[in-house]
């Protein structure tokens, strides 16, 4: 079955960084320039192999690439699209604060779903060796017009079902302990139990990006947010876990159809968000839906489905910390 396992980093700021209003898409891109590396720099290499490739979607290594598989996941005969969800989801610094100064602590995570969990020691040293390297966050006053860093300090697991969090490396330390607590299904479906089956309150975190055929959804709608989750589980599942979620069609259709039935008190509001890609070297859209909502109905079906929803994110843009929410 699937399982994800939830990595927290702690980090002190060396030289100021400044981050936009959604500090997640920066964090994704440095960390994958930390994976994948720069021919130019001769100080952090990464571990793509084929650095003469344009891009990981073109080149002939990538069905076997560490890289690839963490953060460029791929199928040419997708019926939604080539690109697939990611095993690797942002969990963004949270609140208001932007600009971090030498001294000040940041915090940030990476969810790593399934089996994906073996490529721990590229995603280790990504972290502590090539981000600081690559630098995060824009160029501006506040840090003379260079690249920010910082250095790892602490990296930890939570299992939030549980409420323990274990200690995997701490600065001065040689050796990084291997997580032994992923989040399973076993777990997801005994702890939904417990919730309540008639009222459920989603408190989106980050801004989550939803579409319904192919059109943006600006206003929070169930069925829709309940697809698109379900076809990120099967997804999911389906490459990184021991077997499919969902897999029953019938059963998929009749959850469509309870969705429908589903009332929504909604309390969000659509935030407008643009993501800067220094690789693709153009903007792109990653605003969406902040706020609470609050489902009523017969909610049973739904509780553990919307419980790994809360830790993988739903809609587009997970990989960067987009669609984060917590159950009330």
């Amino acid at each position: 079955m699937l399982s994800v396992t939830h990595l927290f980093f702690d980090t002190v700021v060396e030289h100021p960084i400044a981050l936009n209003e959604h500090k997640g898409s920066a964090i994704r891109g440095a960390f994958f320039h930390a994976l994948r590396g720069r021919p130019h720099r001769t100080d952090w290499r990464g571990f793509c192999s084929n650095q003469s490739a344009p891009d990981c979607v073109d080149c002939p290594l990538i069905a076997v690439c560490p890289v690839a598989r963490l953060l460029a996941t791929h199928d040419p005969t997708g019926a939604r699209g080539h690109s697939l969800p990611r095993p690797i989801t942002v969990k963004p610094p949270l609140g208001d604060k932007g600009d971090f100064l030498p001294g000040d602590v940041l915090r940030f995570g990476l969810t790593v779903v399934g089996d994906a969990l073996a490529l721990l020691p590229y995603v280790i040293l990504a972290v502590q060796q090539g981000m600081p390297v690559e630098g995060l966050g824009k160029r501006d006053r506040l840090n003379d017009y260079r690249t920010g860093y910082f250095k790892l300090r602490e990296v930890t697991t939570m299992h939030p079902l549980q409420g323990r969090v274990d200690t995997l490396w701490r600065e001065g330390e040689r050796m990084v302990q291997r997580p032994a607590m992923p989040v399973t299904h076993e777990e997801v479906l005994d702890y939904a139990g417990h919730l309540s089956s008639e009222r459920i309150t989603l408190r989106l975190l980050t801004p989550m990006r939803l579409t319904d055929q192919s059109k943006l959804v600006r206003s929070f709608r169930f069925r829709p947010f309940f697809q698109r989750l379900m076809e990120r589980l099967i997804t999911l599942s389906t490459l990184f876990g021991e077997e499919t979620l969902l897999a029953d069609e019938g059963e998929r259709h009749a959850l469509l159809d309870a969705a429908e039935q589903v009332a929504v008190v909604d309390k969000t509001k659509w935030v407008d968000l643009r993501s800067y890609s220094t690789r693709r070297r153009r903007e792109t859209p990653i605003g969406g839906l902040t706020g609470e909502v609050t489902l009523v109905g017969d909610l049973a079906p739904f509780r553990p489905w919307l419980l790994w929803g809360a830790q993988l994110h739903v809609g587009k843009d997970a990989v960067k910390g987009d669609g984060w929410y917590y159950m009330i």
